[in-house]
C-alpha cells in the first residue's frame, strides 16, 4: 500500500515538473540584432549631416565683387571743386609756368595740386593770365571730395599776382546776399528768378588799379514781393528792377562789391 502511494507521488512529481522541463532555450521567436539597428541608425544620421554641410556650402558660397569703373568728373567753375570720392592730385611738373609761379609764390602745397590751368586773357588792351589751382587736403571725402580754390590775375612779366575773390558762380551765388536783394528776400511772397547766369554776365575786369569780377545785367533782374501796411490794414506788392553792373574785387584779403554802376529801380 505504501508502495503504491509512493508510486503515485512520483508520478505526480513527473507529471509537475515535466512541462517545465520541455521548454526549449529555443523558442522559436527571431532574435532582434540592436547591432545591425544602431548602426542604421548612425548611418542616416551620418548621411542627413553630409547633405546638410554640402547644402550649407553651396549656399554660403561668396560671389566676388566687380567694382565698378571710376567716372571721371571736370571741375566747374565754381568757388570749390566737388569732384570724384576719393583724393586725387597731378605732379606739380605737369603745371604750365604761370601757375607753377602761383603756386610757389603762395605756397601753396606742391604735393597736393589738384588741378592747375591758366588761360590768357584781354582787359581792354592789357593781356593778363588767368591762373586757376584747385589744393590742398579736401573735405567731405569719400561723398564728394572738395578742394581749396585760388585764383588769380598774373602780369605777363610776372611783377603782379592779385588774387580774385571767388569764382564766377560763387560770385553770383553771393548776389542774393547783397543789397538790395538781402533785404527783399525777408519778405513775404518773395518772387524772382533763380537762374541769374540767364540775367548776367560774369567778366574779368579791372577799376582804377584793381582786378576782380565785372557784373554786367544783359536783362533786367525783376523781383517782386508783399508787405503788410498796418495803417491802412493792406497787403502791398512791391517790386525792383536791377540793371546795370557791380564789380567786385578784393583789398586786404576783404571782399568789396562796387554797386556805382548798379541801376535799381
Amino acid at each position: 500500500m505504501e508502495n503504491q502511494i509512493n508510486m503515485g507521488n512520483q508520478n505526480s512529481q513527473q507529471i509537475v515538473q515535466n512541462p517545465m522541463n520541455r521548454v526549449s532555450p529555443n523558442s522559436g521567436k527571431p532574435r532582434i540584432n540592436y547591432w545591425m539597428i544602431t548602426s542604421l541608425i548612425f548611418g542616416a544620421l551620418f548621411l542627413i549631416i553630409t547633405v546638410v554641410f554640402i547644402l550649407g556650402l553651396k549656399f554660403n558660397k561668396t560671389t566676388p565683387i566687380v567694382s565698378e569703373p571710376k567716372i571721371s568728373v571736370v571741375p566747374t567753375d565754381i568757388d570749390n571743386a566737388r569732384v570724384e570720392n576719393e583724393e586725387s592730385y597731378v605732379d606739380f611738373l605737369t603745371c604750365d609756368q604761370w601757375t607753377q609761379y602761383v603756386i610757389e609764390t603762395k605756397n601753396l602745397p606742391r604735393k597736393m595740386i589738384h588741378s592747375c590751368r591758366s588761360s590768357q586773357r584781354a582787359i581792354g588792351s592789357e593781356a593778363v593770365y588767368l591762373v586757376d589751382i584747385f589744393f590742398g587736403p579736401p573735405d567731405d571725402c569719400p561723398s564728394g571730395c572738395i578742394y581749396k580754390r585760388f585764383m588769380s590775375v598774373v602780369k605777363p612779366d610776372k611783377s603782379i599776382i592779385e588774387q580774385l575773390p571767388s569764382g564766377p558762380e560763387g560770385i553770383l551765388n553771393e548776389v542774393w546776399a547783397q543789397p538790395p536783394l538781402n533785404t527783399a528776400r525777408q519778405y513775404q511772397g518773395f518772387e524772382c528768378p533763380s537762374q541769374l547766369d540767364n540775367y548776367i554776365d560774369v567778366t574779368l575786369a579791372k577799376l582804377d588799379t584793381k582786378y576782380g569780377w565785372n557784373l554786367n545785367f544783359k536783362n533786367p533782374l525783376v523781383c517782386s514781393w508783399e508787405e503788410f501796411d498796418n495803417i491802412k490794414q493792406i497787403v502791398n506788392k512791391k517790386s525792383l528792377t536791377m540793371d546795370g553792373s557791380m564789380f567786385v574785387y578784393l583789398e586786404n584779403g576783404k571782399e568789396h562789391w562796387n554797386r556805382n554802376s548798379l541801376i535799381v529801380k
